[in-house]
């Protein structure tokens, strides 16, 4: 081999060695934003005390954990809010259990209220109105149009060390506008 053959043969080793040195770390950038998970996945959360729920009255309550979008990761920010109703009086916590709803309609996605007016949900997008069993609720001769009731979540009572009941709560997100509960991706 030729000297000027050698080094023209070294100088392209060498600027190709140097290009796979700064493209692959942009390769890696990309794969990560395109394969990481930037939704927020099903968490479980201890929310409240049993006894500090007051049976039929449905309270809200924020659901903490980590945000991650396709760069940043943001350490214990709302990931959404739930709907916590304790069931009528009964003779033990077990046959009192409490039902979790999400607070996002199951129409467009805006946050559900509780109503003023009575013992329902309304959703102040479209004046769509839930029962407190999650059920829609029919408001006469106007038209309810939420396609589905409210999304209701795994929810159960458990001890700590201390004896206490604890409501957990697993925390999903569902798809809108669709006749069936469709957890999101």
């Amino acid at each position: 081999m030729q000297r000027r053959n050698f080094l023209i043969w070294v100088s392209r080793m060498l600027g190709s060695a140097v290009a796979a040195l700064v493209a692959l770390p942009g390769i890696q950038y990309v794969w990560s934003t395109l394969s990481s998970d930037t939704s927020v996945s099903n968490t479980r959360r201890r929310i409240v005390r049993w006894k500090d729920l007051r049976p039929g009255e449905p309270v809200q309550f924020s659901i903490y954990g980590e945000r991650r979008d396709a760069w940043h990761i943001e350490p214990q920010q709302v990931i959404g809010r739930v709907w916590l109703v304790r069931q009528p009086e009964g003779t033990s916590p077990a046959a009192q259990g409490v039902t979790a709803f999400t607070s996002i309609c199951p129409h467009m996605g805006c946050q559900v209220q509780k109503s003023a007016a009575d013992a329902s949900f309304v959703c102040p997008c479209h004046r769509a109105a839930f029962k407190l069993d999650g059920n829609p609720l029919q408001q006469g001769a106007e038209r309810n149009h939420t396609p589905r009731g409210l999304d209701q979540l795994p929810c159960e009572l458990v001890k700590d060390d201390a004896g206490d009941l604890w409501v957990e709560v697993e925390y999903q997100r569902f798809e809108p506008s669709l006749t069936r509960k469709v957890i999101k991706a």
